[in-house]
């Protein structure tokens, strides 16, 4: 309701821009003939409203075609500043601020202006998510809907492709456990926990492929 002082000016705008268009924006046509026959210059009348955009037309030696270009070209500064100035007061109406969609600015200012518009969008989400818990979903299953015990919330889980989620999951498996059910859930394998490998003894001797102990170590005790 707040926002009906702003777009209805801003629809009567645009419908007198269109109609401002249609009287200034074509050159006015004007034919001059010496001709009183009344039925040439009805066949002149009609040429000239059902020419159109057509680039030619077909007139007689006694008659004079002439275009009169509009002088009016002050229908910017009329209408776009006014079409303007309703688009931002709606943009802070909707959202705020304006910086972010409309005026260009500084970084350190779209910034301050973006972390507004998140903190809006945030609080548009929570409004939207605890409407639909608190009456749409109980409504449904009043109506019988297989609803209940159900909740919503928004996916706040951010997309990667495929190459970055890779390198993602590698690098957290490198310094974190993470448990199978992860990887069950999004991928639909079943897991299990790998066995620890066995640490060699290093106070046993190296051995060759053939059960032997290495030739460095037995020369050693030569």
């Amino acid at each position: 309701l707040k926002a009906a002082s702003q777009t209805i000016p801003k629809k009567n705008m645009l419908a007198f821009w269109d109609t401002f268009g249609e009287i200034f924006g074509m050159p006015m046509r004007i034919a001059r003939t010496t001709s009183r026959d009344q039925k040439e210059i009805d066949r002149l009348d009609k040429m000239l409203r059902e020419a159109g955009t057509a680039l030619s037309m077909v007139a007689g030696m006694e008659t004079e075609i002439e275009f009169v270009e509009s002088g009016k070209g002050d229908a910017f500064n009329v209408y776009d500043k006014r079409i303007d100035r309703a688009n931002s007061e709606l943009s802070k109406l909707i959202i705020g601020q304006t910086m972010t969609i409309e005026d260009g600015s500084s970084l350190s200012q779209s910034e301050t202006h973006l972390e507004v518009f998140q903190n809006l969008v945030e609080s548009d989400c929570d409004m939207l998510r605890d409407i639909v818990n608190n009456q749409l979903i109980p409504r449904m299953v009043r109506h019988g809907f297989p609803v209940k015990g159900l909740r919503f919330d928004w996916d706040y889980s951010i997309d990667y492709t495929p190459e970055q989620q890779k390198a993602y999951e590698e690098m957290v498996l490198q310094h974190y456990k993470v448990k199978p059910q992860y990887f069950e859930e999004k991928y639909g394998i079943p897991c299990e926990e790998k066995e620890p490998k066995e640490e060699p003894d290093p106070t046993e001797p190296k051995k060759k492929k053939d059960g032997k102990p290495a030739e460095t170590l037995s020369r050693f005790f030569d």
